[in-house]
């Protein structure tokens, strides 16, 4: 492919390249692609942007063809601002990089047609990411069963509350980030969510600490047993902050460097905190299993506590959370990655596979 069959569209501060796709294989039998989920709007928004392309590059270009967009600086944040106000004047340059003057993307005008393609575009990238970071939230993706076999107290409604929300904010991406309004709404629930994680974070340190501190003197079988539960209610309450925080960025939009470090260092310094603490707590409950005296006639397997307790330590000093963090981090700064897509003449959408 030679650099004139090319046609650039300048977005102010990214560029998305379009041209025909050339493979022997098409995406849906390339390795290097994967087929994206669209919901029934995105895909007719892109539909409706392939119609367009033709227009725009080579004149000799097959009916019916493949077309690549490619965002070599990742998808302009501003797609979807831009795809719900008046218009977005764009540069665009034709065959062999020459000035072709400018769209003026205006409303029910063929450019606001292109504009709404490329904020679905944008819209997928986000979610596709959310999915990927998603899958590793393993407490939050847990069945409701699962759930409420371990959360107890005064804390459990308020939980299992926001955690629904969340949920549905992330399950309805899509959908909702095509109304303004709703979408303003999801973010200020969002934030309240963020809060409240943040609230029961504390709430099961301060118990687990009493925890541990009781089985010193208390039943140590018990005081085990509630120390994991502890730790599965504290595992779900990061968690949903960590996605409570993506998906405020996600929802807004708002991919400013400075912001994005504060949510950055915010996170990872709840995370630092969190193993900690609870290395800290679980090694003092090794010691307490160490001392434990059982009463005359009481049996209790001590070896079996330690070991169950010094498993979870060695878990958690293998850096437990390194992974989700680093895929936290990926997915935070993920409109700066370079992404290419193919699109299909019935709107079906393409993903290159990323390194």
């Amino acid at each position: 492919m030679n650099d004139e069959s090319i046609v650039r569209l300048d977005f102010g501060d990214k560029e998305c390249q379009i041209f025909a796709y050339e493979s022997p294989l098409p995406p849906d039998m390339s390795p290097q692609y994967e087929k994206l989920e669209l919901s029934a709007l995105s895909k007719g928004q892109i539909s409706a942007l392939y119609q367009q392309i033709p227009s725009m590059v080579a004149a000799n270009t097959l009916k019916d063809a493949y077309y690549v967009a490619k965002w070599p600086e990742g998808v302009p944040h501003k797609l979807v601002k831009f795809a719900d106000d008046s218009g977005y004047m764009s540069t665009v340059k034709g065959q062999g990089g020459k000035f072709a003057g400018h769209a003026h993307f205006q409303p029910l005008s063929t450019q606001a047609v292109v504009m709404m393609g490329f904020a679905a575009l944008s819209v997928v990238t986000s979610q596709y990411f959310l999915a990927e970071i998603n899958q590793k939230m393993t407490r939050i993706t847990q069945s409701l069963d699962q759930i409420l076999a371990f959360l107890y107290g005064d804390k459990k409604a308020e939980l299992l509350s926001e955690l629904s929300f969340v949920k549905y904010a992330y399950e309805n991406f899509a959908s909702i980030m095509a109304h303004s309004e709703q979408r303003a709404a999801t973010i200020q629930s969002i934030q309240g969510a963020r809060k409240t994680a943040i609230q029961d974070v504390e709430f099961y340190f301060n118990d687990l600490h009493t925890t541990v501190q009781g089985a010193k003197t208390g039943d140590i079988e018990k005081s085990v047993e509630k120390a994991f539960q502890i730790r599965q209610c504290l595992d779900l309450s990061i968690q949903l902050y960590m996605t409570a925080n993506l998906l405020e960025v996600y929802y807004a939009q708002n991919y400013d460097s400075d912001y994005l470090k504060y949510v950055e260092n915010d996170v990872k310094s709840y995370i630092g905190k969190y193993e900690k603490q609870l290395i800290a707590n679980f090694n003092a409950l090794k010691m307490a299993i160490s001392a434990f005296k059982p009463k005359i006639g009481q049996k209790v397997d001590t070896e079996a506590l330690a070991s169950s307790v010094s498993k979870a330590t060695a878990y958690l000093m293998d850096n437990e959370c390194g992974e989700l963090e680093d895929k936290f981090v990926t997915s935070l700064y993920s409109a700066e990655k370079a992404v290419e897509y193919c699109i299909a003449p019935d709107g079906t959408l393409y993903m290159k596979k990323m390194a």
